[in-house]
C-alpha cells in the first residue's frame, strides 16, 4: 500500500532452445534512503512470459500481484 522502489533487469538464459529472456526485480527498496536495503519479499523472476521491453510495466504488476497472494496465502503480508 506504500509506494517503494524496485530494480527491473533483462535476464538472458541460454538453454536448448535458444536463448530466453525474463524480467527480473529486485526489491522493494524503501523511498528516498541513501542505502539500498531490500527485504527480498518481492525479488525474483517472472517467467510467465518472455521479456518484453514493451510490457515492463504489465509483467511487474502482474509478478508483483502473484507475489502478494503468495505471501499473503503464507501468512507473510505486511
Amino acid at each position: 500500500g506504500k509506494k517503494q522502489k524496485f530494480h527491473l533487469f533483462k535476464v538472458s538464459v541460454e538453454g536448448e532452445e535458444g536463448i530466453e529472456s525474463y524480467l527480473a526485480i529486485a526489491g522493494p527498496y524503501a523511498l528516498g534512503r541513501q542505502e539500498l536495503i531490500s527485504y527480498a519479499d518481492a525479488s525474483g523472476l517472472y517467467s510467465d512470459e518472455p521479456f518484453n521491453k514493451n510490457k515492463i510495466d504489465n509483467h511487474l504488476a502482474a509478478y508483483l500481484q502473484h507475489t502478494a497472494e503468495y505471501l499473503k496465502e503464507e501468512g507473510k503480508a505486511k
